[in-house]
């Protein structure tokens, strides 16, 4: 529909005073002021009706936006939109944004501070106003889509060392074990030049180099989703944004990563494989779950639990089952101390602030 502006009302208004006075009085010379009034209005009125015919537009999502930093929702307008503006609504928060008016026939809409999560987008509405000034065209256009916000991932090297040392990022790694699979005992045929020497010193005895190369290391990484293991919505945020940094870790350091999750099952099989964009589109509406079972660790590779602060009762009995090289994210002394693992705490949303500055 088209709706007069200020302007366009001011000059209606005008041009009708103007024809009932001449027509009242009889003073022919206000007819043409007051038909020219009308002419203007009724001119920019027609130089609307392309953009109601022809006015279309693409609107593309940003392809990779995180939470705590917004992204653009890039517009390309039809010619007939140059000079218009848009705005959008997101049905999650209720709220307009400003105007965003086109530069040339680009536009863009800035997202905002979103939390996690997907958000639908609803059809814009549009607005172009003529060049006269005096009318402006006010529509939707546009498919319903939907606007998808990770988890932020943090490298996990800068936090961990600076709360707990470089041997618990070593530790979280595996990589002395991965030292450990370069050397072997040295022999006699073997000679002086496959001396490890750093290693023999370590050992105590003479340690020779391996020719081939070691073995990849292995690694569990159990998610408890179980809902009454968080307190809130924020602490489980955080427990999604752990998960995500440590997958990306693990993953960089060539290691063979298996998932488990307390709760029922909802994280894809390959979740292990997917690059980093992949992973945290995957996980931006992941949510907690009814409870599932966990199987009892044994004699196995090293275990990553991630958690909240007070972790049902058998995920309790699971951490009280892990060893010394085996973490736990996010339980409470008390629990972590019933077993020999380390504690780290969760990945807060200010980690953000402090990785930047460790950076």
């Amino acid at each position: 529909m088209i709706v007069p502006t200020v302007r366009g009302w001011i000059f209606l208004l005008a041009g009708l005073v103007c024809l009932l006075l001449a027509y009242g009085t009889g003073q022919r010379g206000l007819l043409v002021p007051g038909a020219l009034l009308l002419a203007i209005v009724m001119i920019g009125a027609l130089s609307l009706i392309p953009v109601m015919r022809r006015g279309r537009f693409e609107m593309r999502m940003p392809a990779d936006v995180r939470e705590g930093a917004g992204d653009d929702i890039m517009l390309h307008a039809d010619p007939a939109f140059v000079g218009g503006k848009f705005r959008w609504r997101s049905i999650a928060s209720g709220h307009w944004t400003p105007w965003t008016r086109l530069e040339g026939e680009r536009g863009a809409i800035f997202t905002g501070d979103l939390s996690r999560g997907v958000y639908p987008v609803v059809p814009l509405r549009v607005r172009a106003v003529d060049a006269l000034g005096v009318w402006y065209y006010r529509s939707r256009r546009g498919d319903r889509q939907q606007l998808t916000v990770g988890p932020q991932v943090i490298s996990l090297e800068s936090l961990v060392q600076s709360g707990f040392g470089s041997q618990s990022y070593a530790n979280l790694l595996g990589v002395t074990d991965q030292v450990d699979q370069l050397v072997r005992d040295h022999r006699r045929e073997d000679g002086m030049r496959r001396v490890h020497w750093k290693q023999s010193a370590k050992h105590d005895r003479l340690m020779a180099r391996k020719e081939e190369p070691p073995s990849v290391g292995s690694v569990t990484v159990v998610f408890d989703t179980v809902r009454e293991s968080y307190l809130d919505r924020d602490e489980f945020d955080d427990a999604v944004r752990t998960f995500a940094s440590l997958l990306v870790t693990l993953s960089e350091h060539g290691l063979d990563i298996r998932v488990v999750e307390s709760g029922k099952p909802a994280l894809s099989p390959h979740v292990t494989k997917l690059g980093e964009r992949e992973l945290v589109r995957a996980l931006a509406d992941f949510d907690v779950a009814e409870p599932a079972s966990l199987p009892s660790p044994g004699n196995r590779e090293r275990v990553h639990v991630i958690t909240g602060e007070r972790p049902v009762a058998f995920v309790r009995e699971f951490i009280g089952e892990l060893g010394r090289q085996d973490t736990v994210w996010g339980a409470s002394d008390e629990v972590v101390q019933r077993g020999r693992a380390e504690r780290i705490p969760l990945v807060p949303f200010e980690a953000m602030s402090l990785e930047r500055m460790l950076a």
